[in-house]
């Protein structure tokens, strides 16, 4: 996951924790002294299209005092990562209220040993799901896993490096909850854990944006009587050629809306192409091409899958550098240089075949 060039320590585990993920962050801007770039303590408000340039609201968070800047192209940056996605089950709100804790998301989980002793239900299929499962193996007095069907009901889910004496009990989706039982879609139930941990993803959230008038972030060329979608419905985006550009207005891009990635290899490859972009040394497609693009896109990849990439990372990022490549003829002998990928890569070997993944997080280890 590191970006090309800038190697994590060498002492660095195959999966680092937080903490060394957010060093190896910090110490990337300082080598490129980045941070003179960055504001922080700063709530941004709104972002909309006015008079041809970018409009910025924000709050100074430390002073008190709200700002409005203007700016050619808007990045948007803020991740996919911040708006946790829990299901919509019948009872669980009241279940909130009733038990204030008793329900959180993966978001907030921090460490195991928070649940010693405890009897807690994970939600979710996916790596964060199994992850979080693991750990809390070790500490909790009894673990349970809801997860879809379609995800276990073909064979049992791999369960190496759990505590073989705390193997957790797998359940089908949860149909609805009370403040003493759960409820499963097979009809079975079990007595209301202690916690319930949501690892069900996260939305698309971009409050700074107004998703209810997306022509307030189109360019003039678009006619206004043409019909927008919003922006996002929380679930996807809309209209992104090449997962990145918005195809009403290309000085709009924005960054990590695919997963199932090595993000920051994949970050480095966006902001190698939008360099060249703005910098007007590479040229998009029509406005047509762009949209027929994206509708074929929508047909092919429908729902959740629009943004799952996996090993299609691969051809995706090797195609960001084909359009450098045909049209930057001449480019800056002194500009950072971005190789193609190949299926050969580890983060790649390791898609390919699971039992690699499973082998790198450790196998017993306890939490």
């Amino acid at each position: 996951m590191q970006f090309p060039g800038f190697p994590f320590p060498s002492a660095t585990p195959e999966f680092p924790s937080r903490e060394q993920v957010q060093e190896y962050v910090r110490s990337y801007a300082d080598h490129h002294n980045l941070r003179r770039l960055v504001q922080l303590n700063t709530h941004v408000l709104s972002i909309s299209y006015v008079n041809n340039q970018w409009q910025c609201i924000s709050r100074d968070l430390v002073h008190s005092r709200t700002n409005t800047e203007y700016f050619d192209a808007m990045f948007v940056c803020t991740g996919r990562v911040s708006h946790p996605f829990i299901p919509d089950i019948p009872g669980l709100q009241e279940l909130k209220l009733q038990k204030p804790g008793n329900v959180i998301s993966a978001k907030e989980f921090r460490k195991a040993t928070d649940y010693k002793g405890q009897n807690v239900m994970v939600v979710g299929g996916a790596f964060s799901a199994y992850d979080i499962a693991r750990q809390l193996s070790y500490t909790t007095s009894r673990l349970h896993v809801s997860m879809p069907q379609r995800d276990h009901e073909k064979e049992p889910p791999c369960l190496d490096g759990f505590n073989k004496d705390n193997l957790p009990a797998i359940h089908p989706v949860i149909k609805k909850v009370d403040t003493h039982l759960v409820y499963f879609t097979d009809d079975s139930y079990i007595m209301m854990p202690d916690t319930i941990i949501f690892a069900t993803g996260y939305l698309y959230s971009y409050p700074f944006i107004d998703n209810t008038n997306p022509l307030a972030m189109a360019c003039s060329q678009i006619d206004p009587l043409q019909s927008v979608r919003c922006f996002t419905d929380g679930h996807n985006i809309n209209d992104l050629y090449e997962y990145l550009v918005y195809i009403y207005n290309p000085s709009l891009a924005v960054f990590g809306v695919p997963f199932n990635v090595a993000p920051f290899p994949l970050y480095e490859h966006q902001a190698h192409f939008l360099a060249h972009l703005y910098k007007g040394e590479v040229k998009l497609p029509s406005f047509d091409k762009m949209k027929e693009l994206w509708e074929k896109l929508v047909i092919e990849r429908p729902g959740k899958l629009l943004f799952k990439m996996g090993l299609e990372q691969i051809p995706y990022r090797n195609s960001l550098m084909d359009m450098i490549q045909e049209q930057v003829k001449d480019e800056c002998p002194t500009s950072k240089r971005l190789e193609y990928v190949t299926e050969e890569s580890q983060w790649a070997m390791r898609l390919k075949k699971p039992e690699l993944h499973l082998q790198a997080l450790g196998y017993g280890t306890k939490f």
